[in-house]
């Protein structure tokens, strides 16, 4: 009889004591680690990511992040000029807390699997990583701002109707940014879609979905967005326009 042996390493999950600090700080984390690569993360408190070394900065990174109702994250100020604090989550993202840039610099959060948004996600910039689809929802009357940006992945999929604002504040100065497709889909389906103040670049809408709101497009003379489906749009509660 042949026999093998192999270890088999599993990442761990690992959660915030009850006054949360610094990302970096092992004495943020119950247990006594700082979250890795394959580590999902659950956020109970405030989390400042502030990592630095010098005029380095460090990024953060962790499996599937969970921030419950009384977590959030932000970032801490840098010191050496403009600062972007990045923290990669390997895979998805439940928000039902808050996600912003600190009262100084920013912070950028990297996406490779989905983003379920159920309270305040307001970080700088919000970029969707790996050839693979993204699912995104949001809770009922909740927005989805930051800049987004279509970095890798073939096609983005609403789970829910879309609000998306694309808003985030910098050194206590609101800004508003854009969606950036980059070519690729984004599939709506039959939710209903609401761009307030910004705008989607090159790419594809598909789905039977309904517009709410002021839209507007000509991105760029260079840009050409794509309609694919039933798309309505609400002149008035009496009519509505179908755009094939």
């Amino acid at each position: 009889m042949l026999l093998s042996l192999f270890t088999l390493s599993v990442g761990a999950q690992i959660q915030t004591i009850p006054t949360g600090g610094y990302w970096h700080d092992p004495n943020t984390w119950i247990g006594g680690v700082v979250p890795g690569e394959g580590d999902d993360v659950i956020i109970t408190a405030p989390v400042i990511h502030q990592s630095a070394s010098g005029y380095d900065i460090i990024t953060e990174n962790c499996k599937n992040l969970t921030i419950t109702a009384t977590g959030s994250l932000r970032n801490g100020p840098y010191g050496g000029g403009f600062g972007v604090f990045p923290l990669v989550v390997h895979g998805s993202v439940v928000n039902n807390g808050t996600v912003e840039n600190g009262g100084e610099d920013v912070i950028k959060i990297f996406i490779q699997g989905d983003l379920i948004n159920n309270n305040i996600w307001m970080p700088y910039q919000t970029e969707f990583q790996t050839a693979a689809a993204h699912n995104l929802s949001l809770a009922a009357g909740k927005s989805l701002g930051s800049k987004i940006i279509n970095a890798d992945c073939p096609s983005l999929t609403a789970q829910t109707d879309m609000l998306i604002t694309c808003d985030y504040n910098i050194d206590g100065v609101y800004h508003r940014d854009n969606f950036f497709l980059n070519g690729k889909t984004f599939n709506v389906g039959s939710h209903k879609l609401e761009l307030r103040r910004c705008m989607i670049n090159s790419g594809t809408l598909t789905g039977d979905f309904e517009i709410i709101g002021k839209m507007t497009v000509g991105w760029d003379v260079n840009d050409t967005l794509i309609f694919q489906g039933n798309i309505f749009k609400i002149i008035n509660p009496k009519y509505s326009r179908v755009i094939e």
